[in-house]
């Protein structure tokens, strides 16, 4: 059977188009592929890179908990930034020694009002903080003057009450009627739920708890028109001799790909057990 030219010539024609569009499309599927395959590279890399930096920054931690296990002098961690390099990772280290540091589940409200005054809240405004933040860790549901308690709480659209407990972590300050999230960011460097003590030591304080601690030795509770049971005389300087014990250690580490990882650890240091010379009180990602 004889084929005609014209009709031969579709036939090579139809079968060029096939071929054609059957390569089109392997190399369609190869390209996504290959695509894909270049994307989970990245994501292997970028992963790995990952792990990296967040190893880095944990080594780096734990050998400055030991430094701090091994130096008896802990005033000498009490406020330093540290720089180092970890392979290919650069680290920032901030020591900061709790002592100097006000204790928001035992401080004082006269020192409570006055770091809130330093920090830039208005006189009204402070007393009102600081009363909400006793009535909050306190056990019992009577109000102070310019406090809060459940029925406020509530009557200003809160869906919870108050505590009546001591606070577990500085963030729960978020939680206190009057401490928004500008006044929280302020206060939040300078306060502290580990010492359990009612002083600072200024001797490793920073220069705004400085102030704080010394402008609230000159007011007396005539002065801040509070008359509160947590108060104490007025001769008393809030100056802790404690130090060295509890502290915050907050790193960042960036790789030179760009890739970081934050985190800030506070650890309570028991330098004469040979077994748990050591206690993480807090490890969180920044």
């Amino acid at each position: 059977m004889k084929i005609s030219a014209n009709r031969y010539k579709t036939q090579r024609g139809i079968a060029l188009l096939s071929v054609l569009w059957v390569t089109a499309f392997l190399a369609a599927i190869a390209s996504t592929v290959a695509h894909q395959s270049r994307s989970s590279l990245q994501i292997t890399k970028n992963r790995i890179e990952q792990l990296k930096v967040k190893q880095a920054v944990e080594s780096v931690i734990l050998l400055a908990i030991a430094d701090l296990i091994n130096n008896a002098d802990g005033d000498l961690f009490s406020q330093n930034q540290l720089g180092s390099e970890y392979g290919d990772v650069d680290i920032q280290l901030s020591y900061f020694d709790e002592a100097g540091k006000i204790d928001i589940n035992t401080a004082p409200a006269t020192i409570i009002t006055s770091l809130l005054n330093v920090i830039g809240v208005d006189e009204g405004q402070s007393l009102t903080i600081s009363d909400a933040i006793l009535d909050w860790r306190d056990e019992d549901s009577l109000k102070r003057a310019n406090g809060a308690e459940d029925n406020d709480y509530a009557s200003y659209g809160y869906l919870y009450g108050s505590s009546d407990a001591d606070f577990e972590r500085i963030e729960e300050l978020k939680l206190v009627y009057g401490i928004n999230e500008l006044i929280y960011q302020a206060i939040s460097p300078y306060v502290t739920v580990y010492t359990q003590d009612y002083g600072v030591n200024l001797s490793v304080a920073s220069n705004v708890v400085q102030t704080a601690v010394n402008n609230a030795t000159t007011l007396s509770d005539t002065e801040t028109g509070k008359v509160d049971l947590d108060e104490f005389d007025d001769a008393e300087t809030f100056n802790s001799l404690s130090y060295g014990y509890i502290y915050t250690i907050n790193a960042s580490a960036v790789a030179k790909s760009g890739i970081s990882h934050n985190i800030s650890v506070t650890v309570r240091l028991d330098r004469g057990n040979t077994f748990e010379p050591f206690t993480i009180l807090k490890w969180m990602q920044i």
